[in-house]
């Protein structure tokens, strides 16, 4: 509908590129949200497992780089998704 009106295709679009990175970011927040509650849920028995067998082993949440590189991928595959849908579209 904007094109009709003269908006170009960079214009049109940019709205969706933003969203497309938004959902990615959330996407990749909801899957650290899982990640640490199963890591919390399981950790508690895999030390007891792991105290019957001697050892002191126990389940650790991502360390700061491993998180802000998955959210920072999380975040290009919602972009690359919304430039191909709205690619398509444009076409």
């Amino acid at each position: 509908m904007s094109q009709l009106l003269g908006a170009t295709d960079a214009f049109v679009r940019r709205p969706f590129l933003y969203l497309g990175v938004l959902q990615g970011l959330a996407g990749g927040v909801l899957g650290l949200g899982v990640l640490w509650a199963g890591i919390a849920t399981l950790n508690r028995p895999v030390r007891e497992l792991a105290q019957t067998y001697g050892s002191d082993f126990q389940l650790a949440f991502l360390a700061w780089p491993e998180t802000g590189l998955l959210l920072v991928a999380a975040a290009l595959l919602g972009w690359l998704g919304a430039l191909l849908s709205v690619s398509k579209y444009l076409r």
